[in-house]
């Protein structure tokens, strides 16, 4: 059963979707203005205040929120009962919960591929998509996104393996020997590290983000389902 926790009068909230997972989730905005969702990328990165940004704030009502597994959502880093519909899912349970009968949704890369499928799954929640950077999660993207990318920027590529050491953790995927969070201090270790894209991108979320290889495992686990 859904069950909303510890919700507060300043529009942050934590959601209960089953199965051990609980979303964090946060509104700003206008309360009567056009509402509009902002779904991160991923899969896993978590939320990040930025996201909100391009929205006018007297004319829009702006929910985020962490995805199972991501940021501030709980259990984190954790990708059993961790799938597309199941996300398709949360986003429809967190539209009921907060009383929203139509919406924008706006996502980048995963973000987006995650906004398509919900709009084909409930297009009748969805006013219009504001999307970018598509990313499709084929066996080929994943390849090139998490193994390719790196014979092109090699010393890049090194350079931000060297910047996250990763902690011990139960393995999550045939491919990778251990999943794990990283610190805060190794996360702006990776981010320093020149010549990897993105790796200059503000830290604004207050949670730590998991490492690339933390990524690449719910990317395989979440998006190929």
């Amino acid at each position: 059963m859904l069950e909303a926790l510890g919700s507060t009068g300043d529009g942050t909230g934590r959601l209960d979707v089953g199965e051990g997972h609980r979303l964090h989730w946060e509104t700003t905005g206008a309360v009567e203005g056009s509402a509009a969702l902002v779904l991160h990328g991923g899969p896993g990165s978590g939320g990040s205040p930025a996201l909100a940004r391009g929205f006018d704030p007297q004319r829009y009502r702006v929910v985020a929120f962490d995805q199972r597994g991501a940021g501030r959502s709980t259990p984190r880093g954790e990708t059993r009962h961790n799938r597309t519909e199941l996300l398709i899912a949360d986003i429809e349970a967190l539209r009921h919960h907060l009383g929203i009968e139509r919406w924008l949704v706006v996502g980048g890369s995963w973000g987006a591929t995650l906004a398509l499928a919900y709009a084909a799954r409930h297009p009748e929640a969805v006013d219009g998509l504001l999307l970018r950077g598509l990313f499709v999660p084929s066996a080929s993207e994943l390849h090139w996104s998490f193994e390719g990318a790196r014979a092109t920027h090699a010393e890049a590529g090194s350079r931000l393996a060297g910047a996250v050491s990763l902690a011990g953790g139960r393995r999550c995927c045939p491919r990778c020997a251990a999943c794990s969070r990283a610190t805060t201090s190794q996360r702006n270790r990776a981010r320093r590290s020149p010549g990897w894209p993105g790796s200059t991108r503000r830290a604004d979320s207050p949670a730590p983000r998991p490492s690339r290889k933390a990524m690449r495992c719910n990317a395989r686990s979440i998006a190929t389902r």
